[in-house]
């Protein structure tokens, strides 16, 4: 017969609420969890997430939102709870941003949209917007759109950038779809707003897409 999760974690460690808090890493997925969670003294909590998790591995659907909690049968108080420490982490990635010139920080700008964008269920366009020291100024996003396409206004762009003084720009966007292919469209918006932002001496540095876990980049592509 089957251990449930009540007894026995994925890693083979009991449930019990006895885990060191100093030893994260060698934690189970469903340890981690129950400890985020608070639950991991409740048997029939631990059970539903172990069934879910045993369902459903890849732990990207872990980034979702409230109405995702009636299509996996959680409680949307476990939402909630996962989604400030996503948040946190956000925030701790965008604190790191912000104290350096982000060219020298590529992984960290990667993370900081995929925590932004990846979980996204319709299309949304955010802009990075930096000195001239490539340091941010803000981050916004301007634009929501649907499942494959969103309307972008270039006007919008510029005048937000000239609101604050902006020198630079990182403009994305994400494909819920999860293609990784850059449209036809996608180029020749990135084209237009990089001509149109020249002319006020402000730069695009890359236009960055976001798709199924990963941040694929223009100019790494040769496109910008």
């Amino acid at each position: 017969v089957a251990e449930s999760a009540s007894t026995r974690s994925m890693s083979g460690q009991k449930s019990d609420g006895g885990l060191k808090v100093s030893q994260p890493i060698r934690y189970s997925e469903l340890d981690l969890l129950a400890l985020i969670l608070g639950i991991s003294n409740e048997p029939e909590s631990l059970d539903l997430l172990h069934a879910r998790l045993c369902r459903e591995p890849d732990l990207q659907w872990l980034r979702g939102d409230d109405a995702d909690s009636d299509a996996y049968c959680l409680p949307s108080i476990w939402w909630l709870r996962l989604q400030a420490c996503f948040e946190l982490v956000d925030r701790v990635i965008w604190e790191n941003l912000r104290r350096s010139d982000v060219m020298h920080a590529p992984s960290d700008v990667r993370q900081f949209l995929l925590g932004r964008l990846g979980h996204c269920k319709t299309e949304q366009f955010a802009v990075l917007y930096l000195d001239s020291a490539n340091r941010i100024l803000e981050f916004q996003i301007l634009f929501s759109g649907t499942v494959n396409s969103v309307k972008v206004y270039p006007r919008v762009v510029v005048q937000q950038a000239l609101a604050i003084n902006a020198s630079a720009l990182i403009i994305s966007h994400n494909h819920p779809s999860g293609s990784w292919q850059l449209s036809a469209a996608d180029i020749d918006l990135t084209q237009d707003l990089r001509e149109l932002v020249e002319k006020l001496d402000i730069r695009i540095l890359d236009h960055m897409v976001v798709a199924q876990g990963v941040v694929i980049s223009m100019v790494e592509q040769g496109l910008l």
